[in-house]
This record gives structure tokens, C-alpha cells and sequence, in this order.
């Protein structure tokens, strides 16, 4: 579990460190590319969903629907960054059984029975795919300055760099 740990820890320090490299005009810029969406909006929903599950760890539910939405972290840099940081002392916890709760179809709340590192597991993922997005971003505004492996999942670079030794 410490992996899992130490790789969001690194991901959300990969966001900390780009949030300080951009400006907020193009952090709060709506990409017509991309639905109009800003960059501050992928950061603001990774680092909420993240927030989710700590505050879920207390309580022993999570609920991902149910997240504040605070529209201070999708236009102040500074804030998002110093939550970022936050957050990666704040998923150090150990393994323990949650409930996630959510709706089904029907508005009906449903229960599902999970782990503490599987969830990790899930905002892992989470947080790679939206720093993808967050990349894309950057490309369409040719404000890229990102590394190359910003916003690509582990087990890809593992099958690039399995394919390259070939």
C-alpha cells in the first residue's frame, strides 16, 4: 500500500509543482477543445475527489457525489497547490474497510463494501487521467510544461519501457 501511496503522493506533487509554472490566465482560460472547460476545473475535481476520500476515511464512508465543489481551487493557483500538498501527507493512513456510498439509476442511495487501498487505487487513476486532460490543455494553449510523463498511467510507461528494451 505504500507504493500506491508514494505514486499519488508524487502525482499530486507533479500538479503543486505545474500549478507554480502557469499562469492564472490560462489556468481559468475555457479550452473550446475541450468543452469549455478551464484547467482549474480538472485540478479543482482531482483535488476533490482526493479530499473525498481522506475526509470518507474519518467517517468510514465516501461519497465522490457528494464533494463540496469549491470554485476557489479552480481560480486561485496558489490555493490549489497548497492543497495538493496538503493532500499528500493527508492520504498517509493505513488500510482499513470503507463503504462507498453513491446512486444508482433510480436516485436510490446503493452501499458498496471497499478498502482504503483499493480507493487509493481509483484516485490514483483518477488523478493520472485528469492530468492528461490538464496536458492537453497545455498543448492546445502551447503552454506545455509538462515532462513526458505527466499525466500517463504507471502501467503504460512500465509497456513503453518493456517495448523499447525489445
Amino acid at each position: 500500500m505504500t507504493t500506491i501511496i508514494s505514486k499519488l503522493s508524487f502525482q499530486l506533487h507533479s500538479i503543486a509543482t505545474l500549478l507554480q509554472g502557469i499562469d492564472a490566465i490560462d489556468y481559468t482560460l475555457p479550452i473550446q477543445e475541450m468543452g469549455n472547460a478551464t484547467i482549474g476545473q480538472h485540478v479543482r475535481h482531482t483535488i476533490e475527489i482526493a479530499q473525498s476520500l481522506v475526509n470518507g476515511y474519518i467517517s468510514n464512508e465516501i461519497n465522490y457525489e457528494k464533494r463540496k465543489r469549491d470554485l476557489e481551487i479552480e481560480t486561485s493557483l496558489k490555493y490549489a497547490s497548497n492543497l495538493c500538498s496538503e493532500l499528500t501527507l493527508l492520504i498517509n493512513r493505513s488500510d482499513k474497510k470503507l463503504i462507498l456510498v453513491a446512486e444508482n439509476e433510480m436516485g436510490e442511495q446503493i452501499r458498496i463494501k471497499s478498502y482504503y487501498s483499493r480507493e487509493l487505487h481509483f484516485i490514483l487513476e483518477h488523478t493520472i487521467h485528469h492530468m492528461a486532460l490538464i496536458k492537453t490543455g497545455l498543448q492546445i494553449l502551447k503552454k506545455d510544461i509538462t515532462d513526458d510523463y505527466f499525466g500517463v498511467a504507471y502501467s503504460t510507461i512500465q509497456y513503453r519501457s518493456k517495448s523499447c528494451a525489445q
